[in-house]
Order: structure tokens, then sequence, then C-alpha cells
């Protein structure tokens, strides 16, 4: 008893863990690793922190679609083993739907693996109970939200008629009528569940079947477009010790490769470019084989230390005192414009960025748009009445101080030269540079207009200044790990 307590303790830690991983892609693979060892418990409120912590909550936060194919995975072996716990699925369907409405897709994708793998009195349990929760989506005005739910009670009706459950298809023979009705009409809706039923999520994948290395770490990344390096090749596992005790503990579930696994051959998600001619659909390739441009999201750290993880990188800048770009916003007073210019300073290598008060830095408005690009940058606070002295100082120290101002004798953005020492202030958002500051100034600089508007929101002023003076003088990084 007290052993199945420590396990199920261990599994909601685990999961927790799982949700602040920095790599959750990697860490929702091994959960489906471990996931035959979850133990969800006898009691409710165990098996709602382990779904609801685990699972459901994931599902809100996690957009990414590798991701949200693994999350449904982990969630729809969990509930062929435990059917009792259905319910909590549909009370997360509620719940997710008030978070955000387009994680519910993810439930009605779990639900329609799950209508193929019951059998018998639950199956017939499971689908009516999926005719009651899910009919309601069939007409919601959220359009992927109500493609799943056609997709799901789409799946209800072909494995009725599969497994000749005469009694089921009888009590809801005018609701299917309707339904079939409806799906017989040539629509762009009625397209999109066909092509969402024809994808490999629904058509080549099998929750079961399919459960191995390979298709955890090798096929489903490819199948999601993932970059290559994300791909491990399942011959890398072969020799590890403690894959064969976990695959002993798993009674022969877990297998190294999938015995004639559809995957191999299936298409890969739809915003995929085509491949080039050269290359076999049956295989994964790589970016370089693909025809055309591909969306791939820069990694900085790794392009500069490709053999560290990002735990191992400690990432410094160039410090104000060595040279480079000082960004001064003390004018500025609104956090969604400080934490912007915060997250473009940071990706253009500035050296250092000036703040009027610290206190900008924990406001969730001013987070919301740095995305922790304050945890790699230094910030440091000069209060606007200490303005004055501070350019001064700076300017002893070398820099050349130019301010991001409309004047009587103000530069083009496109003509004037960076010196490498740069301190680039800002104005307000309204007032602009008081006069007492210009005075103190080497050069004002304005961006050329041809609009209408007056000017440009000063987030977006500063990141142009922040851009030009990077692409003259591009920054130096160095790592350390």
């Amino acid at each position: 008893m007290q052993r199945d307590v420590h396990r199920r303790e261990n599994t909601r830690t685990s999961l927790r863990e799982f949700r602040r991983a920095p790599c959750k892609q990697r860490a929702w693979q091994v959960a489906l690793l471990l996931e035959p060892t979850f133990d969800l418990g006898e009691e409710e409120g165990s098996r709602s922190e382990v779904l609801g912590v685990g699972c459901w909550g994931a599902l809100v936060k996690d957009k990414q679609p590798s991701v949200r194919c693994m999350i449904e995975w982990v969630a729809t072996r969990l509930l062929y083993r435990h059917p009792e716990c259905c319910c909590e699925m549909w009370s997360a369907i509620k719940d997710n739907s008030e978070q955000r409405t387009g994680s519910i897709c993810s439930l009605f994708a779990i639900c329609t693996h799950l209508c193929k793998l019951y059998e018998g009195r639950r199956l017939e349990e499971f689908m009516e109970s999926m005719l009651v929760e899910i009919l309601p989506w069939t007409m919601m005005q959220h359009f992927s939200v109500r493609t799943y739910a056609q997709v799901a009670l789409c799946t209800v009706w072909t494995v009725a008629r599969q497994q000749n459950m005469l009694d089921f298809c009888e009590r809801h023979a005018l609701l299917e009528g309707c339904f079939n009705q409806v799906a017989t009409v040539e629509s762009n809706s009625t397209k999109s569940v066909k092509k969402l039923m024809e994808s490999f999520w629904f058509s080549d994948f099998h929750p079961i079947a399919d459960y191995s290395i390979e298709v955890i770490f090798y096929i489903l990344p490819w199948l999601c477009l993932l970059a290559q390096d994300e791909w491990i090749h399942p011959d890398l596992f072969a020799d590890i010790n403690g894959l064969t005790w976990l695959r002993g503990n798993h009674s022969g579930d877990l297998q190294l490769y999938s015995p004639d696994s559809k995957l191999r051959t299936a298409k890969p998600g739809d915003w995929r470019t085509k491949l080039g001619e050269g290359a076999r659909a049956s295989e994964p390739v790589s970016v370089s084989d693909l025809e055309g441009n591909v969306q791939k999201k820069l990694i900085p750290w790794r392009s500069l230390m490709p053999d560290h993880t990002e735990a191992d990188v400690t990432y410094k800048r160039q410090s104000g005192a060595q040279g480079g770009l000082v960004l001064v916003a003390s004018l500025i007073d609104k956090p969604t414009n400080l934490g912007g210019l915060c997250r473009t300073c940071e990706i253009f290598g500035v050296s250092e960025y000036v703040v009027g008060n610290m206190k900008y830095v924990e406001d969730p408005r001013f987070k919301s748009l740095s995305v922790t690009a304050e945890k790699w940058i230094p910030i440091t606070e000069v209060r606007v009445h200490e303005l004055e002295a501070f350019l001064q100082r700076m300017r002893r120290e070398g820099y050349a101080l130019v301010g991001a101002e409309q004047t009587a004798s103000s530069t083009s953005l496109c003509d004037f030269s960076f010196p490498a020492k740069t301190l680039v202030l800002l104005g307000n958002e309204k007032e602009g540079i008081p006069v007492k500051l210009i005075q103190l100034l080497d050069a004002c600089v304005e961006v050329p207009q041809w609009g209408v508007v007056r000017s440009l929101n000063v987030h977006v002023s500063g990141a142009l200044f922040v851009w030009e003076y990077t692409r003259q003088h591009p920054p130096v990084t160095t790592t350390t790990g």
C-alpha cells in the first residue's frame, strides 16, 4: 500500500516537472517511455491531479504540434489502461474551453483514438458519452474545434458499423442520418474534416501498436516537422543498459522498432513544404532536401555551441564598459514598450539596456513582451532626474550620445554612421526627448517617413535604431560552459 502511494506521488511530481521543462518535446518523450509505470490510483483526487496537472493543463499551454501529439499519446494510453477515468476528460473539455478554446481539439483527438481502442460494453458506453459531450461542439463557431469534433463523431459511426453495433446504430439512427446528410454537402468544412481524417495522426497512427522507441524519437518528430537534429535513430538506444531494464518493466510492450508501422510511409503534416524531386516520401529528409523555403526557428545558443545543451550555456554579452550599444529607455513609462524593447535588445546583442525604474521589469505586461529576455541582457536603472548626469558620465567614458528625435538639424537614419561606442537615447511616448537633454547630445537621428501619421511607436523606432547599429557593428558574443 505504501509503495502504491509513493508511486502515485512520483507520477504527479514527474508530470509537474515535464510541464516546467525547457525542452518540452524531450520531456514528453520520456513521459511516453515511463507511461506504463504511471499509476492513476483509485482515489478521484489523485486521478484528477495526475491527468489535470500532467495532461489537460499542458494542452492549454502548449501549442506546438509535436508536443501536443506526445501529450495526446500519453493521455490516450493512460485512459486506455484506466477507462474509469474518462469522466475526467469530460470535465476537462469544459475547463479547457474556458481557458483556451483551441486546446480542446486535442481532447477530441484523444476521444477519436480511444473510440478505436475500446471494445464491447466499454466501447458502447464511451461512444454514448462522446455523443453527449462532443455533439454541441460540431456546430461551434471556432473552425478547428468544429472540425475536430466532427472527425470524432465520424469515427463513432464508422466504428459502430465496423463493430456491428446494431442496437447503438438503431438508437441513434436519426442523428446519424442528419450527420451523414451534412457530411455529403461539398463545402470547405467537409473537405477539412476529410483531410484531417486522412492525416497520419488519425489514419496511420495506432497508440498501442506504434508504441516504440522508433516512433517516439524518430518517426513522429519527422512527421511533426521538427528539425532534423531533433530526430534520434532507434539504433542509438540498442546498447543502453537502462533501456533493457525499462523494456523489461514494460512486460514487452515497449519495442525498439514498430513492426510494419504505416507511419514509415505516412505523409507528414500539411504545413510541410513538398519534397524535392530526388527524395523518397518514405524517408525523413533534411531541410536542405526540401524544395523552396522552409520555416525553421533559430536557436542562437545552439549555433554558437552545438555540443552543449541549453542548460550548459552561460551566455555573455560585451559589457557596456567594453563598448557596444547602450540603449537608454528611461523616459519611457509603458511596460509593454519597455518589454518589447528588451526583447529586441537581447536578440540583437545590445550591450546594456537602461530603464527608468526596475519595477517595470517585474510587471506582467513587460514580461509578456520580453519573453524572458531580461534574464539574458544587462539591465541598469537610471531614473529620469539622473539622466543628465548619466549622459555626461557616458560621454567621459567615450560614448557618442545619439538621440532618436526629429529636430531642425537631425540626420536621417539611412545616412548616419554609428560609432562603435554609442549611446542611443529614446524619448517619451508623447513628449519625446526634453530640450535640456537634446542640448547634451552629439547628434539627433530620425527615421525617414513617407506616410501621413506623425510618428512611429517608440518601440518600433528603437528597434530600427538597434537594427541599424547592429548592421553596422555586428555584436561580439562569447559562451562558456
